[in-house]
């Protein structure tokens, strides 16, 4: 008898059991409308169907306890591991694979008691043995954070088995992979196409690698193009990626950018400034001291100097010292000079403690404590 599990036949349609109760009508109507079981591993359920559950307790069906489970996921994992167990004699194909792939998460993360790697692969295994993309991606996670040679090439199988079914974060991984030499031969060209193939979809982590690479020249064929760099850069910073957002901080003074890539930096700054973001403040602060892409305007940089210091960013901190110092934007005030260097010293700012040294040999003790 063949015991295999069957194959995987993609998305398919949620079908709503055989019920005679008298919500059984409207509850087809809301369960087709908004429940997409395919994003489930990319968050919470929305509060309409939590508050559709707590209105029908008494539903038992296997998908229903899937998605109460993943929705106590983060208040309540022990209860969310239960529920999750209890329906998954119960959920038919393909939805156990998801149950599954939330149970792995658990182990994986340490969600439910504590960190569990070989629990979390034999539910990712399942899950990937059902046919689920996303957990055979987990599952050369798990193999990756073992850190062994052997270890390696089971994680870069699992990649890239996902990533030739179009699974992004796992052609990421394949990149990575390549671009190391992890589980297989180093080849920094083949890193570099699969980077480019998540990146056309919009994957941060490899648009930031790829302007990286083209900032310093470190790509197989040594290209440097500053102007790839930024805008790979912009791409990921456009997302939210932090990591992108603060390679771009770190750029704003690089002698590689053309007036045209400082422009564009302007740009950027100018666009996202509104969203009150400190590091951000700071950095079109600096644009304008420095005239980088745009006439030098000491009064803009103390605006966005003293905005940005008072959300307690420390090089904003030293910088709005250095305009007080030099009547940069403002009048000349050493009291307040020594008062933002102290500040920033405070917060760990090397730089500022020198400027402290050099010119204020006894500070203000009104300014003193910070």
């Amino acid at each position: 008898m063949d015991t295999s599990p069957p194959a995987y036949k993609g998305p398919q349609p949620f079908r709503i059991p055989d019920c005679s109760d008298e919500y059984a009508e409207r509850r087809a109507e809301t369960f087709t409308s908004i429940l997409d079981f395919h994003s489930l591993h990319n968050g919470e359920p929305p509060p309409e169907v939590l508050n559709l559950f707590k209105s029908y307790p008494d539903i038992v069906d296997g998908v229903v306890y899937l998605m109460l489970g993943v929705a106590y996921r983060n208040s309540n994992p022990t209860l969310s591991s239960t529920l999750i167990k209890k329906g998954l004699p119960h959920i038919q194909p393909p939805y156990d694979a998801y149950a599954h792939l939330v149970l792995g998460n658990m182990y994986y993360f340490g969600c439910e008691t504590e960190k569990n790697d070989d629990k979390a692969k034999e539910h990712f295994q399942q899950a990937s043995d059902m046919g689920l993309i996303e957990a055979l991606h987990r599952l050369g996670s798990v193999y990756h954070l073992k850190k062994n040679d052997e270890a390696d090439k089971l994680a870069y199988e699992c990649y890239i088995k996902a990533a030739g079914r179009g699974h992004v974060r796992s052609q990421h991984c394949v990149g990575l992979s390549y671009w190391y030499g992890k589980g297989v031969p180093q080849d920094l060209k083949k890193a570099t196409e699969y980077f480019f193939l998540a990146a056309e979809q919009d994957y941060a982590y490899s648009q930031c690698h790829l302007g990286e690479m083209y900032l310093k020249g470190t790509g197989w064929n040594k290209e440097r193009d500053c102007t790839k760099g930024i805008n790979l850069l912009i791409l990921a910073a456009n997302q939210g990626f932090d990591k992108a957002q603060d390679k771009l901080a770190q750029h704003l003074w690089s002698d590689s950018l053309s007036q045209a890539d400082q422009q564009t930096l302007f740009q950027y700054y100018q666009r996202v400034v509104p969203k009150g973001n400190a590091r951000d403040e700071w950095c079109l602060g600096m644009i304008y001291v420095g005239g980088r892409g745009t006439a030098v305007d000491f009064p803009n940089a103390f605006k966005y100097f003293k905005s940005s210091a008072e959300k307690g960013h420390k090089e904003a901190s030293w910088s709005l010292g250095s305009c007080y110092l030099n009547g940069w934007g403002s009048p000349v005030d050493k009291a307040m000079a020594c008062f933002h260097f102290q500040r920033a010293a405070v917060l760990g700012f090397a730089p500022a403690q020198q400027d402290l040294d050099e010119n204020f040999s006894t500070p203000d003790p009104k300014y003193q404590k910070v």
